[in-house]
């Protein structure tokens, strides 16, 4: 079950501090300042990384000038906004930039140390305790799951669509389902993307060109839900740089026979049509999770000997499976 969290702003007590702390290095307005102090802080809406940001650029100004920078706030455009946001982007290296950007589109909401796992297996370390630092982040102290403003979330957005406004195959990334069945549909993706999220509100049949997966040789994030491509649209090719893929809904009986992802960390099919994953010992040295439950036609599952990270496995709802092979009983890692 997928579960919505709001990531809220801080209250009034709380941004006025830290407003003041950039712009005053004090816990309180200054004498003088404090309606000024007020109006930026609702300008902010209690977005810590903007609150931090505005309260710099008035640091050491006297009230003239804080009252044109406000003059100029009161006339952009909201979404001018992001211009201010994305300077701590801009500030970041290239490794956590594209982090930043995963995050954005694929993995708000999870747990932190998932994320770093998977993180890890794309060859993106670290980076997310410093972007908390900077509040693009923030880490739910009950729960361990990575969140970030909705704001900030769709500056991802905008940073990603600015990569190629008129053709969004040659974007990095795709969460919008118009451009992500655009691409399928009329094959325009190409090596540039590296993930693509597509979820459906209720349940769709699509015609794809699968044949679209053979250009996308750096994909390592894909995830489908909601959708059931037809039989002629199966694909035959799938990339072999996936660190997760999720695939719900899958129509075919069986993965291609080429596909042999060993960078993959999670594999997740729930509800598919598959009988089998593959019809030989496989070698996955990078996976850790697998989840199968509800894949009905499922007889058999794969050999477990080349999959030694195995740590979850789920087969409910797998009312037709026979065989759980045996090597499922040497694992060490299987919790």
């Amino acid at each position: 079950m997928e579960i919505s969290y709001k990531v809220e702003g801080l209250g009034g007590d709380e941004a006025l501090e830290l407003f003041s702390l950039n712009a005053f290095k004090k816990f309180e307005p200054e004498e003088g300042f404090w309606e000024l102090s007020k109006c930026f802080v609702n300008y902010a809406g209690g977005l810590p990384l903007a609150l931090k940001i505005l309260g710099c650029s008035v640091y050491k100004r006297d009230r003239d000038e804080w009252k044109n920078e406000l003059d100029k706030l009161r006339k952009i455009l909201e979404t001018e906004i992001f211009d201010l946001l994305k300077i701590s982007f801009d500030r970041l290296d290239e490794m956590n930039k594209n982090i930043f950007l995963d995050i954005a589109f694929f993995h708000k909401g999870e747990n932190k140390n998932k994320v770093i796992e998977i993180l890890n297996s794309c060859d993106r370390c670290g980076g997310i305790n410093a972007m908390v630092e900077k509040s693009l982040l923030t880490i739910d102290i009950s729960t361990n799951l990575v969140w970030m403003h909705d704001l900030i979330q769709e500056m991802a957005f905008q940073i990603v669509s600015q990569e190629s406004p008129e053709e969004p195959g040659r974007c990095s990334r795709f969460c919008h389902p118009n451009d992500i069945i655009n691409a399928l549909i009329n094959n325009t993706a190409t090596n540039k993307i590296q993930g693509i999220a597509l979820n459906m509100v209720e349940l769709e049949k699509a015609d794809w060109n699968c044949e679209a997966f053979s250009k996308m040789i750096n994909l390592k994030f894909l995830e489908v839900d909601n959708v059931i491509i037809s039989s002629m649209s199966i694909p035959r090719i799938l990339p072999n740089s996936l660190s997760i893929m999720k695939w719900n809904w899958y129509a075919s009986k069986y993965l291609p026979s080429n596909f042999q992802p060993n960078k993959l960390i999670s594999l997740e099919m729930q509800d598919s049509e598959l009988v089998e994953l593959w019809d030989e010992r496989i070698e996955l040295p990078n996976l850790k999770y697998m989840d199968l439950s509800g894949s009905q036609n499922l007889v058999t599952t794969p050999i477990f000997t080349g999959i030694p990270k195995l740590k979850v496995l789920n087969l409910g709802r797998c009312e037709n499976l026979v065989e759980i092979h045996p090597s499922v009983a040497d694992h060490k890692c299987l919790t």
